[in-house]
């Protein structure tokens, strides 16, 4: 009787450990498995760490979120897949985020919402993404289109920003273009000596557009 009482408990033992064990790889892949906004976004991050855009590889994407490459491949193709998704992300809503953002904290206000922008562009992760980008497009047809779709939004938002405080359209573009013409030529004339930091050179012109 005590034999067939321990023979008993032995295989319900046994039951319940194959149970747990064959739970134990679905609930590991389930936490391995990522987003794909997080590949996008892990994508950039590597580009600001870098400088460039070279090291954006399938092996590094993975090591950098800790993930397998059966992870990566279940929402992209391969590396050329997944870097038109990344400019993609990058042209649109990437600077979707922030500028909605922006225009938020500004409540209205044509200065601050400038502000709000020149100080976004003067962040270390969006000027090496911007200029890694940017060179990437000089042989990239992909990339060159990506950057292109991300200036025209930019030039409307800005001149949207001037047609709102009162300016008439092509007043409110000028002043865009050139606000948006020397924040983009800012980082490749660092050598040229300047009164004070990139920032403060720009909220000079932001005072001069906006006075």
């Amino acid at each position: 009787m005590v034999k067939y009482g321990i023979d008993f408990l032995r295989a319900t033992s046994y039951i319940i450990n194959m149970v747990t064990t064959a739970q134990k790889p679905q609930s590991s892949v389930t936490s391995q498995r990522r987003h794909k906004q997080d590949y996008l976004d892990g994508g950039l991050s590597i580009i600001a760490q870098d400088g460039h855009a070279e090291g954006v590889t399938i092996a590094r994407i993975c090591a950098y979120l800790g993930v397998s490459k059966g992870s990566f491949y279940w929402h992209f193709h391969n590396r050329d897949d997944f870097v038109r998704a990344l400019y993609d992300h990058w042209a649109t809503s990437a600077h979707g985020h922030h500028y909605d953002r922006i225009t938020a904290e500004a409540g209205g206000d044509l200065r601050r919402l400038l502000s709000g922008l020149l100080r976004y562009w003067d962040e270390n992760r969006y000027g090496a993404i911007d200029r890694a980008l940017r060179r990437w497009a000089e042989s990239d047809p992909t990339a060159k289109q990506a950057v292109e779709i991300a200036d025209k939004t930019l030039m409307k938002f800005v001149t949207r920003a001037f047609r709102d405080a009162g300016h008439k359209k092509k007043e409110a573009a000028r002043r865009a273009r050139l606000l948006i013409g020397v924040g983009i030529a800012e980082p490749t004339i660092a050598h040229i000596p300047r009164p004070g930091v990139p920032l403060d050179e720009l909220i000079w012109l932001l005072d001069f557009l906006t006075a």
